[in-house]
């Protein structure tokens, strides 16, 4: 996979004030290790345990970047990607998969197929998960591939 080296932005001069992230996945303990990661480095995070409340919030709220399991009960990661890339007024949204489940090549190759912004897999540094979302607030062209 292509990576870009954007090592030189300065993460200090990045504002996450009035960032909303929404975060989607089953298990408690994934959405409060993210919860804590995100909300201690400054953004407001809405978190959800399904594809069905993922997406009535994304329906109601701002949301500036989705971070999404893949493998949950009912409507799971993939669909939540496919209702928001499907939809003109949400798909703008930055998706990014974090999941431990789907892990093959195949697996990545249809997450981005259908539209997702980025791939990662867990377990992973805290550091990577959050110069991605960096890089997609800040359009810079960083972040496609990034693992």
């Amino acid at each position: 996979m292509n990576t870009v080296d954007c090592s030189s932005q300065n993460e200090k001069n990045i504002e996450t004030t009035g960032i909303t992230i929404l975060v989607a996945d089953d298990r408690y303990e994934n959405r409060y290790y993210l919860e804590k990661l995100l909300t201690g480095n400054g953004y407001r995070v809405i978190l959800v345990k399904d594809g069905e409340e993922a997406l009535n919030i994304i329906n109601n709220e701002t949301i500036d970047v989705i971070v999404t399991d893949i493998l949950m009960p009912g409507q799971d990661g993939y669909d939540i990607c496919k209702a928001i890339k499907g939809d003109p007024k949400t798909s703008h949204i930055p998706l990014i998969f974090y999941t431990a489940s789907y892990t093959e090549k195949r697996h990545i190759d249809y997450g981005f197929s259908i539209g997702a912004d980025e791939y990662i897999i867990k377990p992973s540094e805290p550091g990577i998960l959050l110069d991605v979302i960096r890089r997609f607030l800040h359009h810079d062209g960083c972040g496609k591939n990034l693992k």
